[in-house]
C-alpha cells in the first residue's frame, strides 16, 4: 500500500484519523511503501516551513526503515500519461500527484489518502481516512 504525503503529514501532526487508519491497517499485516516523489514533496515543505530544522527531524524520523518507491521508467511513463490526459480532461493535479498515480498504477497498489484527487483517475484504488 502506498501512502500520500497528505497521510505522512497528518501522521508528523499525530492527526488521530491517520494513526487508527494506519494501525489498523498494521493490524492487517498490511506493508506500506513511500514513493521517491512524496519523499521530494516533503522536502520542498520542509524548505518552506517556519522551522526547517525542526521539520527536517521528523520527516528523517518518519522515512526510518521504510520501503521507498523509485519513480522508475515505467512509472514515470504512466505519470506522464495520466498527468496528460487529466490536464486535456480540464481536471489537472499536481504533477506529483500524477507521478504518485503512475507508481501506483504500475505496482497495482492503493493509496492512502486523504485528497480526493486521486479519484479523477481510472485505476487507481485508494483508501481514505
Amino acid at each position: 500500500m502506498i501512502l500520500d504525503t497528505s497521510l505522512l503529514i497528518d501522521v508528523m501532526g499525530n492527526d488521530e484519523k491517520a494513526l487508527k487508519k494506519l494501525n489498523e491497517l498494521r493490524s492487517k499485516g498490511i506493508t506500506f511503501s513511500i514513493p521517491s516523489p512524496v519523499i521530494f514533496e516533503l522536502f520542498s515543505g520542509i524548505e518552506r516551513s517556519r522551522f526547517p530544522s525542526a521539520e527536517k527531524q521528523k520527516v528523517e524520523n518518519l522515512l526510518v526503515d521504510q520501503m521507498v518507491i523509485p519513480l522508475d521508467q515505467r512509472s514515470a511513463e504512466i505519470g506522464g500519461e495520466i498527468d496528460g490526459m487529466l490536464i486535456r480532461m480540464g481536471k489537472r493535479i499536481d504533477a506529483v500527484d500524477a507521478m504518485v498515480a503512475g507508481i501506483a498504477r504500475e505496482l497495482n497498489q492503493p493509496i492512502i489518502t486523504r485528497d480526493n484527487h486521486f479519484s479523477r483517475i481510472n485505476g487507481i484504488k485508494t483508501e481514505k481516512y
